[in-house]
């Protein structure tokens, strides 16, 4: 189905040997080309750069949960914001709803 349009296809550019064409919504065709798995090197990297992440991260989270304990709950900050965007989300829905 191309949706009113005939599809285009660059003619200089030449895909991937294992790409599989696939047509979106207004007719144009692209190729989708399958990504490899992520080596050793790259896995270790980026459980380095998590754990990095992690450790920087901790001393803050800490101070803020010791803070936490000692704060009062303000429960109407919270519930009255979450209670107008769940109107406005119902109103918008009944709008366009025929």
């Amino acid at each position: 189905m191309w949706h009113g349009r005939e599809p285009q296809i660059s003619r200089t550019y030449k895909p991937a040997q294992n790409s599989q064409p696939v047509c979106d919504k207004v007719g144009i065709i692209f190729f989708e080309v399958p990504m490899e798995p992520l080596s050793t090197w790259e896995n270790v990297f980026l459980g380095a750069l998590a754990l990095l992440l992690i450790f920087w991260m901790k001393p803050g989270v800490k101070a803020a949960m010791e803070k936490s304990k000692t704060a009062k709950t303000d429960w109407p900050g919270l519930l009255i914001p979450l209670a107008l965007v769940v109107l406005f989300v119902m109103f918008l829905i009944a709008m366009v709803k025929p």
